[in-house]
């Protein structure tokens, strides 16, 4: 009988290149979801085995055949979550001569199941975002420009990662948290609103009027901006109403990650972290402006650490916007998260 590696090389080497009807396509994404996310276990291995054929006459098509049972049966185990034994089964009772078509037929099989994976991910990070950031680590990929954009969200085969990217990107080379660069992924559009990163040079000559980014809840329920390392975010809220600010304490005197947001709660004439709104320069928000920023000690919910990288994510939920921090720390491990407002 031959080895369980082997089987299992053999199959994925198969697969990269099988002859379908249709769904061929997706031939080389659930080799590497088999390679990378499902990796075929002793067991599934053991239940591919179609036993011995040496001495079968005309073995050449018949091997084909195998290859066809054991790639169908990696599907149905390693990836939809079927038992091995009755994946086995139902795989040994399909003719030979609609095996391409089966094997299609579930390679897109393995496709929507990653889809819908994605999606309910997504759900829960919409309706439970206090859930998602505790069981899952968060990436966002800087986006450039400001404003609504459809994101790219995806997971990374290697470590498990929920990553959002800017449209356009090319998630086979994306490579967040140290993953293997080239590996590809299944993913779905996401519109959310992206803040994007301004230099606090630009700001500095009039902190009693901060621009921001207005976002209003629509068709984006969630806002993304790039990951914190010595930045600062300065932001309200009211009802659908946000408005929002990433700054990057960008030249001297400003330098040092503290002193910015030092800086801009200095300036606003009311005790830090919660100032009065026309500092902020928008008529189009009522209540309180936050400033959460680095600190030489972290001091939670408004001050981080300069010693570990920050997602802030926003979700419209309840008619109200709520701002979520996620620490990594160290970068592909999820340390913490908390709810700023």
């Amino acid at each position: 009988m031959k080895n369980a590696t082997v089987r299992e090389q053999e199959t994925i080497a198969f697969l990269r290149n099988a002859v379908v009807p249709a769904h061929g396509n997706l031939r080389e994404l659930v080799a590497d979801l088999l390679t990378h996310k499902y990796p075929i276990d002793n067991a599934t291995s053991i239940g591919m085995s179609q036993g011995h054929n040496w001495t079968v006459i005309g073995r050449g098509p018949v091997q084909t055949n195998r290859h066809y049972r054991r790639a169908c049966i990696a599907i149905r185990a390693a990836i939809l979550g079927q038992p091995v034994a009755a994946a086995a089964q139902a795989v040994s009772l399909i003719a030979d001569a609609a095996l391409p078509a089966t094997l299609g037929a579930n390679l897109n099989d393995a496709y929507n199941h990653e889809v819908h994976h994605l999606q309910n991910q997504l759900h829960a990070l919409q309706n439970t975002p206090g859930n998602f950031l505790q069981n899952n680590v968060l990436y966002v990929t800087e986006a450039g420009a400001s404003g609504q954009l459809n994101f790219i969200f995806y997971q990374h085969h290697d470590n498990g990662t929920y990553c959002f990217a800017p449209p356009g990107a090319n998630v086979n080379n994306i490579i967040p948290l140290g993953g293997v660069n080239g590996n590809r992924a299944v993913y779905i559009t996401v519109p959310a609103h992206h803040v994007r990163i301004q230099e606090f040079t630009a700001i500095e000559a009039n902190l009693a009027a901060i621009p921001g980014d207005l976002i209003v809840a629509g068709a984006a329920t969630l806002m993304f901006t790039a990951r914190f390392s010595g930045c600062s975010f300065m932001y309200c809220h009211a009802g659908g109403n946000m408005t929002a600010i990433h700054i990057n304490p960008s030249g001297p005197p400003h330098g040092r990650f503290y002193q910015l947001a030092q800086t801009l709660r200095g300036n606003i004439p009311a005790p830090p972290p919660v100032v009065p709104v026309p500092a902020f320069g928008n008529a189009n928000n009522i209540g309180p402006v936050h400033v959460w920023g680095c600190q030489a000690a972290e001091a939670q919910p408004f001050d981080y650490e300069p010693t570990a990288y920050h997602f802030v994510v926003g979700v419209f939920r309840a008619n109200e916007w709520e701002v979520w921090v996620q620490k990594h720390n160290p970068i592909n491990h999820r340390a913490a998260h908390w709810q700023l407002s």
